[in-house]
């Protein structure tokens, strides 16, 4: 948490707060992973921020996740849900440990991948997600859909 204040004081904010992830609002596709990723962020209200995203195959679902990002004891949080709600589902923790008006870092360096998720606004139609960790990063290069 401390090594997370630091880089938000150094960034020119102080602790990362919900609302300074605004950006993040909206529905995102873009292309990964042979399909078309779907992820979609709420606006930062009550303290939280919801998300879904599905991944599409041929126009099966292939893989889901929910989450929320949320102050918690840690710091700010990235919660996710990972898989069906019909089957078990795998649950992560992610701190942030970085923050700034254009990105965001989350890390929970016990997941083997990812380890790392990195949020960057590119341009205000245009945001970044690179997962990294033990292999290669993967990069969502979304594309804002509304």
């Amino acid at each position: 948490m401390l090594a997370a204040l630091t880089i938000a004081i150094l960034d020119g904010m102080s602790e990362p707060k919900i609302e300074d992830l605004g950006w993040m609002t909206g529905r995102w596709e873009c292309t990964v992973w042979g399909g078309i990723w779907e992820e979609t962020w709420s606006d930062p209200k009550g303290g939280v921020m919801q998300s879904f995203a599905r991944h599409l195959v041929d126009g099966k679902v292939a893989f889901l996740e929910f989450g929320t990002i949320e102050k918690a004891p840690s710091g700010l949080t990235h919660f996710l849900m990972l898989g069906s709600l019909t089957k078990e589902p795998k649950r992560a923790a992610f701190v942030c440990t970085s923050a700034s008006r254009s990105e965001v870092t989350f890390e929970d360096p016990k997941n083997d991948f990812p380890s790392k998720i990195l949020y960057k606004k590119v341009a205000s139609d245009r945001m970044d997600c690179t997962l990294s960790g033990k292999g290669d990063p993967v990069l969502f290069a979304f594309k804002r859909v509304r």
